[in-house]
């Protein structure tokens, strides 16, 4: 949770460093000494969140220029180079991104653990003061943490070898550790080069403890159990909480994304896995906050949307994607993100055809889940032909069913749900001659099933 002393001050105006000329806490503000050649990790974290800044204003090549820029010995740059590389690879599921992120993530683990402060075994029996660190061996810390973390995550899709899985449970358990020592840091550190050097630190901290929290409350049980054997669990209360102290500090460069990843849990996790009721009014609640500090960023049309969905307001959601969809070209792969909910959107409503063209929109342009868009393709086309009595339509259904078992993929060493479903349905179509028993299941796939029944009130 958030200390009152990190609450409060996301109220009050950022303090300055004598090596920078000016900086302002709105992120919508411009950033005055940017371009100058301050590498101190005062300047370093000015020149993030002017990143941040251009990422929500739907300028992604800009954003990654801004950081790559003399990135190799600058810690923040590195690993803010690093972290939009990783975010990229996982919009696209491409192997070449998969692999760069990797390689981005790795530069900074290199540099961010031989800047932080090690220790021997004399440490252990003294305390640590932690004034005494240097603002980059604390910042080194933080940022070896977020970066060992997200290489363990991303590994998991690269390569799905035991070993794999046993390598990135190391670097879990790495990662895990830094951030117990960054909370410690937070807690005890009177010494800091500015407040804006303490508060991007204090944002680092909440936003990986809680990503860290999340992400193990939803690990498969084959990773779950590794895990644990290894001593550490992740709690989703815990992650919600950090990541909301993360989202309060208004002006750091993590403060934004913290806000995305939270409407992300509650507007897609929560429904989709189940986990709770949906919680209009605090997806309501970040989407007024997000506005006010990224009224440009297309996440507003695309979160925006979704709210509509979940309200049961499909016409209205799928003219919030589309607006989405027109607001940038530079990350088409935040097109594919749209599609998929237009295409929910539509077969909620019955509409088989539109819905069939965005399935088959996604099976050709997103990597994500092939196996699935192609078994929803199939079973679109065939409600639409159990509609118009097309059988023409009985070629393209077939064929499509066919080829679901082979586009199956592994995650963290475990096929998904969905594709489990999706396998294990066509194959029983296969066996009953190309038919299904309750055709319109298709309202009860994947997480529809859990929405259509908060939607169904408001759409029949």
């Amino acid at each position: 949770m958030a200390s009152k002393e990190d609450k409060s001050a996301s109220k009050l105006g950022k303090g300055q460093s004598k090596h920078s000329s000016s900086t302002t806490d709105g992120e919508g503000d411009k950033l005055v000494g940017v371009g100058d050649q301050d590498y101190s990790i005062h300047g370093q974290i000015v020149r993030v969140i002017e990143a941040a800044r251009l990422f929500f204003q739907n300028q992604f090549e800009k954003a990654l220029e801004l950081c790559k820029q003399d990135n190799e010995q600058h810690l923040y740059l590195t690993l803010s180079y690093g972290t939009m590389s990783w975010l990229r690879a996982w919009m696209t599921f491409e192997k070449p991104e998969i692999e760069f992120a990797i390689e981005a993530l790795k530069k900074s683990v290199d540099l961010s653990s031989a800047r932080k402060r090690h220790y021997s075994w004399m440490d252990y029996l003294r305390r640590t003061n932690y004034d005494e660190f240097t603002e980059e061996e604390i910042h080194a810390e933080l940022a070896y943490a977020d970066s060992v973390f997200m290489l363990a995550l991303i590994t998991f899709v690269q390569d799905q070898s035991f070993l794999s899985l046993i390598k990135g449970a190391c670097r879990f358990r790495y990662g895990f550790q830094s951030y117990k020592i960054c909370q410690t840091i937070i807690q005890k550190r009177t010494k800091w080069q500015s407040e804006v050097t303490r508060r991007e630190f204090a944002s680092g901290v909440h936003a990986g403890t809680g990503i860290y929290n999340l992400a193990l409350s939803m690990s498969p049980p084959r990773v779950l159990r590794i895990l644990e054997f290894m001593g550490f669990s992740g709690e989703r209360s815990i992650g919600i909480d950090e990541l909301t102290a993360a989202a309060e500090l208004d002006g750091t460069g993590r403060s934004p994304f913290a806000i995305i990843l939270l409407l992300i849990n509650f507007s897609h996790i929560e429904t989709m896995i189940g986990w709770g009721e949906k919680d209009i009014t605090r997806i309501e609640d970040l989407l007024d906050k997000q506005a006010s500090h990224c009224p440009k960023s297309v996440f507003l049309p695309l979160f925006t949307g979704k709210l509509y969905q979940l309200k049961g307001n499909c016409d209205d959601a799928i003219k919030s994607f589309n607006e989405a969809i027109k607001m940038q070209d530079e990350w088409k792969q935040l097109h594919n993100a749209c599609n998929w909910e237009i295409m929910w959107n539509y077969a909620v409503q019955g509409n088989w055809t539109k819905a069939s063209e965005y399935a088959d929109k996604m099976r050709k342009e997103s990597l994500w889940s092939p196996c699935t868009f192609t078994y929803q393709y199939a079973v679109y086309l065939y409600m639409l032909r159990e509609e118009t009595n097309d059988h023409s339509l009985s070629a393209k259904i077939n064929d499509a069913m066919r080829e679901v078992p082979t586009l199956k993929r592994r995650f963290a060493g475990k096929s998904t749900p969905r594709e489990k479903f999706a396998c294990r349905m066509a194959e029983k179509f296969i066996e009953n001659g190309g038919k299904m028993v309750v055709p319109a299941y298709v309202r009860n796939i994947l997480y529809l099933e859990y929405i259509f029944k908060h939607q169904c009130s408001t759409t029949n």
